[in-house]
């Protein structure tokens, strides 16, 4: 349930406090885990990466992203990241964990359909020129969420039924608290994203088998965790301070735009060495040939 409780936290205390909290801060907490969260993920990506250049139009592929990364953030910045990473955002709280109902596919898409349109409910603001848009998410929200509800309903019966559907489907429950904490007004979708950087950065805290008993690997994975994300965010603290001392912000925010950048590549490469992916995708990129 840590994972639940560690979730809920994240949507009761950053949501409200990004009404309030100059947004620099919160753009400092972003770039100072998530300039960390796009290294580490390349240096634990080692292997998918080898495996990937050996398979030639994996490798042309991998190549291809990294100029269509640098139009992308050029030309969409934020805005384009907003949609690209809930999609992200989607698939990894669907398809990450073992779920009561994982080999439902029609269950399975309807989670990630309530994950995703709770997603862009929240994070209306940052897009609020779609009406349209927004208008469909909510419906799609509510009819996937009552979809979902009826499917599940044998499990709401008995107190240990119940724990485990939330452990391993947390935002059947998660969604509509989050939906209805931004009811009238909406949340930075840069919350969300640092929730992803924060929950990634203390993985082994939510899936105790990730390294199978190596406390070796363990130790490795703390340290870097600690020292990458130290030094990211005092580093970005002190370009922020620095730039408002000499009230010039060109290198914090050519900093911003190349996060930007590495970000597209990195939601972009994890669909071909990610093996947490809906099995259509795995299909094309892990079990297709070599």
């Amino acid at each position: 349930m840590i994972r639940f409780f560690f979730i809920l936290f994240f949507i009761l205390f950053f949501g409200p406090l990004s009404w309030v909290l100059p947004e620099i801060y919160l753009t400092i907490l972003v770039l100072g885990t998530g300039i960390p969260h796009i290294l580490l993920g390349a240096k634990n990506s080692q292997r998918g990466l080898s495996s990937s250049f050996r398979v030639y139009w994996k490798k042309v592929t991998i190549m291809i992203l990294i100029p269509i990364s640098l139009i992308l953030g050029l030309k969409f910045g934020a805005l384009g990241l907003v949609f690209y990473f809930a999609l992200h955002h989607a698939i990894s709280e669907t398809y990450s964990y073992k779920s009561f109902f994982e080999k439902n596919i029609f269950f399975n898409f309807l989670y990630f359909l309530i994950v995703l349109s709770s997603f862009l409910i929240a994070c209306r603001g940052d897009f609020n020129a779609y009406d349209s848009l927004i208008l469909c998410c909510y419906v799609v929200f509510f009819l996937s969420l009552l979809s979902l509800l009826f499917i599940s309903k044998k499990h709401f019966y008995k107190l240990e039924s119940i724990k485990g559907l939330l452990v391993s489907n947390p935002w059947l429950v998660l969604a509509p608290v989050l939906c209805l904490l931004t009811i009238f007004k909406p949340i930075s979708w840069m919350v969300l994203i640092l929730y992803h950087f924060a929950f990634w950065g203390m993985l082994p805290l939510f899936r105790s088998d990730i390294f199978k008993g190596n406390k070796e690997r363990l130790n490795v994975f703390w340290k870097d965790a600690i020292i990458w994300n130290g030094l990211g965010l005092l580093g970005i603290g002190l370009i922020v301070f620095l730039s408002s001392q000499f009230v010039d912000f060109r290198v914090f925010q050519m900093i911003v735009l190349l996060f930007y950048i590495a970000t597209y590549w990195h939601i972009s490469i994890s669909f071909i060495i990610s093996g947490s992916n809906p099995e259509f995708i795995k299909r094309v990129f892990l079990n297709k040939g070599n």
